[in-house]
């Protein structure tokens, strides 16, 4: 199975096939942004190098660890906890930039402490980018590699 996931990673790197889709995210392909910066793994962590949007950045490396397994694990495309993971987020709430609907996908970090899913999330972007917010939606930071 390793060997085909790596087989399958070097088709999308040298076809450029999975840019502009989630399929970065999951099989850990480099992508561009659309800012023009790149994805880079840290510790199997995928995130931009440089912010696609104008909102406030954090580092994975200011994530609470929580947050740096639910990466991981979007990365190997799950499992999940929760089945409303990687369900459309509908940005709704219209703080990350618009765009067509199915682009931004949601998954669930679970808070300590919570007894149900709590407030953390990942939203993550067909281009790569990644947001975290820690308040259900009230406000977004764009995650980036250091």
């Amino acid at each position: 199975m390793q060997l085909l996931t790596a087989a399958l990673v070097a088709l999308v790197a040298l076809t450029g096939c999975g840019r502009g889709s989630d399929s970065s995210i999951a099989t850990g392909s480099a992508a561009s942004t659309s800012a023009g910066g790149s994805s880079q793994s840290q510790g199997g962590v995928l995130a931009p190098t440089a912010p696609t949007t104008s909102l406030q950045t954090i580092t994975v490396s200011e994530l609470p660890p929580q947050a740096v397994e639910t990466l991981k694990r979007i990365r190997s495309g799950g499992p999940f906890p929760y089945k409303q993971d990687g369900v459309v987020f509908q940005n709704r709430e219209r703080i990350l930039p618009k765009q067509a609907n199915g682009y931004y996908h949601e998954y669930t970090v679970k808070k300590p402490g919570e007894s149900d899913r709590g407030p953390w999330r990942l939203v993550t972007g067909q281009d790569g980018a990644v947001f975290w917010t820690s308040d259900h939606y009230s406000s977004f930071q764009e995650v980036v590699q250091p």
